[in-house]
């Protein structure tokens, strides 16, 4: 689903399918949509609560610390996640994570919570 124009709207319904018990999802590849915080957010509410999903890619996703930072507190509840990429592509809708982001990454490694 990369570079689909996925928005906040989207997010809803892939909320929906991931949480759904009928529909198994292991794979999420989801760059270069602007999902922004706000669809980050709720993605990782419905991906925090299955334990099916081993890869999300929310690179260049028009997100900044916020929705980073709630990825960081749904991976403490979801150990199931093995790759994770937020990395930026050439393009408008770049990851601004910043380091505030850096500042909620060194406790989960200090928990032990995150590798």
């Amino acid at each position: 689903m990369a570079d689909m124009n996925l928005g906040l709207k989207s997010a809803e319904v892939l909320c929906s399918l991931i949480m759904d018990k009928d529909f198994y999802v292991s794979h999420i590849d989801l760059r270069k949509n602007p999902l922004g915080d706000d669809g980050i957010i709720l993605l990782m509410h419905a991906i925090k609560r299955v334990n099916s999903v081993i890869y999300l890619d929310l690179s260049s996703c028009n997100m900044t610390h916020i929705g980073a930072n709630r990825i960081l507190k749904s991976l403490c509840k979801n150990e199931s996640i093995q790759h994770l990429i937020l990395s930026n592509s050439e393009g408008q809708m770049k990851n601004a994570l910043g380091w505030k982001f850096l500042e909620h990454l060194q406790p989960l490694f200090q928990k032990n919570c995150f590798i």
